[in-house]
């Protein structure tokens, strides 16, 4: 456009400075229509609501349990179930969200990269099958870390909670530095 030693003819428009302003114009627009979108997306704060009402679902459903029901559940257990697991599910839907978004990109540039070579078919393939293969192998190691940091997490919160219930009894035994050891 502001090359003056290319003709007129190859220009979208007939004056210079209208497609400068209009080529301007296709470049900050969709910007600030992707710009907007990420601001609606933050103001619907879907995992936030997500969180809330699984905390309140959960909560209610403890108080309508039978009284052999909630004795059988430590009020540590429902404290992690309110306040971690339900942050923990909230986060997974937010992930899968999240992955639903990013396959529908994956579709669109494999589907770009085919219709402008189709002889690259086997590097698409190729591609996904190896993301896929090193998931699997790191998917199981990584599910049993967070198995086990779960279970020792909801010992801690116990412990702590029994500790607190019983705060008075360890006191007058002396027994304060043994409980934090």
């Amino acid at each position: 456009v502001l090359d003056t030693s290319v003709s007129n003819d190859r220009l979208i428009f007939p004056d210079r400075r209208l497609c400068a302003i209009v080529i301007g114009i296709l470049y900050i627009l969709p910007l600030s229509i992707l710009h907007v979108w990420d601001y609606y997306k933050l103001s619907l704060d879907v995992q936030g609501r997500t969180k809330m009402f699984i905390q309140t679902t959960l909560f209610r459903k403890y108080l309508n349990y039978s009284e052999k029901s909630r004795r059988s559940m430590t009020p540590a257990q429902m404290n992690h179930a309110i306040t971690q697991e339900s942050t923990d599910v909230a986060s997974a839907y937010g992930a899968v969200l999240e992955v639903w978004r990013m396959t529908g990109r994956i579709a669109l540039m494999v589907l770009f990269t085919l219709s402008q070579d189709p002889a690259c078919w086997w590097v698409v393939a190729l591609m996904p099958s190896l993301m896929i293969l090193f998931g699997l192998c790191r998917g199981d190691a990584m599910s049993k870390v967070t198995r086990v940091s779960g279970t020792v997490r909801e010992a801690v919160v116990a412990f702590v909670s029994e500790c607190c219930d019983k705060y008075s009894l360890i006191a007058e035994y002396s027994r304060r530095p043994a409980m934090s050891d």
